[in-house]
Parts: C-alpha cells; structure tokens; sequence
C-alpha cells in the first residue's frame, strides 16, 4: 500500500515540475512577443529586393538585384559575390522608347541598350 502512495506522490511532483516549466515556456513566449522580438515584420518597401535569380552551377547563380533606384547584376559562388554589372533606370518621358544605362565595374565606357 505504501508503494501506491509513493508513486503517486512520485507522479503528482512530476506533473507539478512539468506544469511549471510548460507556464515558464508560455511566459517566455508572450513575453517576447509583447516586445517584438519573436517575429521581424517583413519591411512595408525593402530596400533591396530579388528581381530574379538563375542557377547557372551547381553552386553557381546570377542574381538581379534591386537596390533603391540602382539595379545591380550579381554574380553568387561558394568564394563570394561580384558585381557583374550595373544597371541605372534615365528619366523618360511616356513616349519615348525604355532604355537603361548599364556600367560595368571593369570598364569604364557604358551602352545603352533597349528593354
């Protein structure tokens, strides 16, 4: 009999320990949510977005990259990333035919070419 009363005494701080670390984990979880650092909120306009991506490896791609007014073309690899070109939208008015200005950091003369 004695053995019944020491396992449920047994189960019962068992239960309680357990009760108690499940209200420290709810705590936890409200608490930071309260303060804003569970989630980041994704940014109402990024200042740098994928415009697209192309696998052109393995664990090779190029990147188009939109940052703020500039359009970048990037190149990813396992040693790092380049900056292939650059692209930079020109004023136009409405009529005129879209055209962007593209550099490339190793030259130093830029084309133009139509979209």
């Amino acid at each position: 009999m004695e053995d019944g009363l020491n396992f449920g005494l047994q189960l019962a701080k068992t239960l309680g320990g357990l009760a108690v670390v499940l209200a420290v984990l709810v705590a936890c979880t409200l608490g930071l949510k309260k303060t804003g650092l569970w989630i980041r909120r994704p940014e109402t306009e990024p200042w740098i977005r994928v415009l697209a991506q192309r696998a052109i490896g393995v664990k090779h791609q190029v990147v188009l990259l939109k940052v703020q007014d500039r359009t970048l073309l990037v190149g990813v690899s396992p040693q790092g990333i380049s900056l292939l070109t650059q692209f930079e939208e020109e004023a136009r008015d409405s009529a005129a035919a879209p055209s962007v200005t593209m550099s490339s950091p190793h030259e130093s003369s830029q084309t133009q070419q139509p979209l």
